[in-house]
C-alpha cells in the first residue's frame, strides 16, 4: 500500500509540475486511498488490510470487483501525469518507485511485459492486468503482475 508522502516526494522531483498540479495529485491520491480502503482510519496494518479485503471479497464478490475496477481506474488517472490515458515508461517507473519498488531493471521488465506500443501502455490494459491479478481466484493462470511479484518486484 502506497504512502501518499512517497507520491509527494516523487512528484516534487518533476520540474514540469506546478505546485498546483502537485497539490491536486496529492489530494487525488489521498482521497483515493481514503475512499477505497482507509475510510475513517488513519493507518491499517498489512494483516488488517488483507483481512479487510478478504472479508469484502467473501461477503460480496460482485461489489468487491466493482470497487477494485473503480479504484484502478482512478489510480490510473492519478499516475497518468499528462492525462493521455496511457502510461509511459517514465510514469510507470515513477509509480513503481513510489510504491518502494526500487529495482529499475525489474520494473522495466514488468512495463515491457505489458507490450507497450510506441513506449506507452493504455490505462485500460494496466487496469485489466491489475484487475486480473487482484480478482482472479485461479492463480495457476499466467498473470503479468503475479509473475512480476514472484520474480522479486
Amino acid at each position: 500500500m502506497a504512502d501518499p508522502r512517497i507520491f509527494e516526494e516523487r512528484y516534487k522531483a518533476r520540474e514540469d509540475l506546478s505546485d498546483t498540479q502537485l497539490k491536486t495529485i496529492m489530494k487525488k491520491m489521498d482521497r483515493l486511498w481514503k475512499d477505497f480502503f482507509f475510510t475513517n482510519k488513519k493507518e491499517l496494518s498489512k494483516k488488517d488490510f488483507v483481512s479487510m479485503i478478504k472479508q469484502r471479497y467473501e461477503s460480496n464478490t460482485t461489489a468487491f470487483n466493482e470497487m477494485v475496477r473503480a479504484f484502478l481506474s482512478v489510480w490510473c488517472e492519478v499516475i497518468d501525469l499528462n492525462g493521455d490515458t496511457f502510461l509511459s515508461e517514465e510514469e510507470f517507473l515513477l509509480n513503481f518507485a513510489a510504491e518502494k519498488h526500487t529495482n529499475i531493471q525489474q520494473n522495466k521488465q514488468v512495463f515491457y511485459s505489458m507490450k507497450p506500443i510506441n513506449g506507452r501502455v493504455p490505462n485500460d490494459a494496466i487496469i485489466a492486468y491489475y484487475f486480473r491479478y487482484i480478482t482472479d481466484p485461479d492463480k495457476a493462470n499466467f498473470d503479468i503482475i503475479l509473475d512480476a511479484i514472484n520474480s522479486g518486484v
